[in-house]
């Protein structure tokens, strides 16, 4: 061996599944506590609900949550995972995952953008696999346990059998845009159950919808700032007509109440109309100014035929008081 070789121990086995794969054989380096896997496979940001068929690869990876397995442990000392293109990732937990009707070992690898079979774990546990016209078959003691398909130049096996599989060992996966329909007509359901319900479903991207449906609003308080002068903001609001007329024959009466004291003056109206509001605006104005305030903001609601009209707003503009109607329904 050469230099850079002497201390590594190689693994090669042909990959006559894997054409023109172009990646070097698995090697496992001896050095730290850790175990140092080389993998026949890229990482990846977006994941694959499958597993695929990988003879480059030492133990067989899972990409999935933490609730995909059955028992999931701690490892006692991390695996380091050295990728084909000289990166490492860690892998600090393993577990039991079910693929179809099995229960396999696998390493939890969530970065991986697919879930991986190694060959040569299989084949160390004594099974045996079978390529050929497209399928592939994963056999103990003569009885298969795991059936997969072609996919392009790579064999993957999905996790989950579908309904036909007694019929036929291979089925047909739908086009990106069919899943994508079936996933909207089943209300953005989650991958797995979508896998049972839906024969040949194909994850797609990650989905803003479901992401945003799991999201929290934050509400953003803002504080509001008091006044510190009497009656520098008065709030105003009108009610009525009443049943029983008051002693002047009134039906309605006008309020305003200083934010600083609470302070509340009420008027009584024989109606709401814009004239007999600012005429009680008025008389409430001259009195507060006899006190020796000035009044600088008005607010209230959005009453058209009481405040927010051309009439009231011209008349706080002439005395210098800002118009501040408040937002609908609070």
């Amino acid at each position: 061996m050469h230099g850079a070789m002497a201390n590594c121990v190689r693994i090669h086995i042909a990959c006559a599944f894997r054409v023109g794969s172009g990646m070097c054989p698995a090697r496992v380096r001896p050095e730290r506590p850790e175990r140092l896997v080389r993998l026949d496979a890229a990482c990846a940001s977006r994941r694959r609900f499958f597993f695929l068929m990988d003879s480059g690869a030492s133990h067989h990876m899972h990409n999935g949550n933490d609730f995909d397995f059955n028992t999931y442990k701690r490892l006692p000392n991390p695996i380091r995972i050295q990728l084909g293109n000289k990166t490492y990732v860690f892998a600090t937990h393993h577990g039991s995952v079910r693929v179809q009707d099995h229960q396999i070992d696998a390493l939890h690898t969530p970065s991986f953008r697919y879930s991986l079979l190694s060959v040569v774990e299989l084949d160390s546990q004594r099974y045996h696999t079978k390529f050929g016209n497209g399928k592939c078959s994963i056999q103990n003691s003569n009885v298969t346990v795991m059936t997969g398909s072609q996919n392009g130049q790579l064999f993957q096996v999905e996790p989950i059998h579908s309904r036909h599989s007694d019929q036929s060992n291979s089925f047909t996966l739908l086009s990106t845009a069919k899943s994508h329909l079936w996933y909207k007509r089943l209300a953005h359901l989650n991958h797995i159950s979508m896998k049972s319900l839906v024969d040949g479903y194909v994850p797609t991207d990650i989905c803003k919808v479901w992401i945003l449906a799991k999201h929290e609003r934050k509400i953003i308080r803002v504080p509001v700032l008091q006044t510190t002068t009497p009656f520098k903001l008065v709030h105003s609001d009108t009610c009525g007509p009443f049943n029983t007329k008051s002693h002047g024959g009134g039906l309605h009466f006008i309020v305003f109440i200083d934010d600083y004291t609470h302070h509340t003056t009420v008027y009584i109206l024989l109606d709401k109309r814009t004239e007999s509001c600012i005429s009680a605006f008025q008389s409430f104005k001259v009195r507060i100014e006899s006190w020796g305030y000035t009044i600088k903001q008005f607010r209230c609601n959005n009453g058209r035929g009481e405040y927010d009209n051309t009439l009231f707003r011209r008349n706080l503009a002439g005395s210098g008081i800002s118009f501040e109607p408040s937002p609908p329904y609070t």
